[in-house]
């Protein structure tokens, strides 16, 4: 008798805007290090996100994107995927949209912001477009510290974690990443960084 085969795992990259093909690039070379199965592509519809092995979220506008999530209904996939251990990545404007503090206003019940993180954080901290700069980064994961550049646009700042969220990373004594669980935020852009560290040691979590 045949057997079917198991479909191979998807990594989604939600594809609204920001950078959606970096990320999925970044994934697939992530996957290759690992030596895993599966691909990245992006989507924007509940039933691939629900599906999906791990999934990412970029920058962007985030007021535009937690409106496209209300407006397609996203949240309770991404929610669901996070209460799933499966891992989520938000960069940027991404983590804003996972934090449940944003500028001091508590964004739970916001049918746009997916809130899954125990973070407090300020948008734009980091300055306008012109003053974006990159540093390299040291991340305290917890299979061990990677080196990273962190390239900041625009970034947001953590300004507290509290919970079973912890920051990773700092920037002259400033929280700039955070993880909690399976899901990971980072102020910066790890898609835009030659490495790969930080998206391999979350899609080493799915196998």
């Amino acid at each position: 008798m045949l057997h079917a085969r198991a479909p191979s795992p998807e990594f989604i990259v939600l594809g609204f805007q920001g950078n959606v093909s970096e990320h999925v690039d970044a994934i697939d070379r992530a996957l290759e290090r690992l030596s895993a199965p599966g691909t990245a592509r992006p989507a924007t519809d509940a039933r691939s996100i629900r599906n999906a092995a791990a999934l990412a979220i970029p920058g962007g506008e985030s007021t535009t994107i937690s409106r496209l999530i209300a407006a397609n209904g996203l949240k309770k996939s991404i929610v669901r995927l996070a209460e799933s251990g499966r891992p989520i990545i938000g960069t940027c404007a991404g983590l804003i949209l996972l934090s449940k503090i944003v500028n001091g206003k508590d964004q739970r019940q916001n049918p746009g912001f997916p809130s899954v993180m125990d973070t407090s954080v300020l948008r734009n901290a980091y300055g306008r477009q012109r003053e974006s700069f990159e540093t390299e980064l040291e991340l305290k994961l917890p299979n061990g510290t990677v080196r990273e550049t962190g390239v900041f646009i625009r970034a947001p700042a953590i300004e507290r974690t509290w919970g079973r969220c912890a920051p990773i990373a700092w920037v002259e004594g400033k929280p700039v990443a955070a993880l909690q669980g399976s899901v990971l935020g980072t102020c910066f852009h790890p898609e835009l960084s030659k490495d790969s560290q930080i998206y391999e040691f979350l899609l080493g979590k799915t196998a």
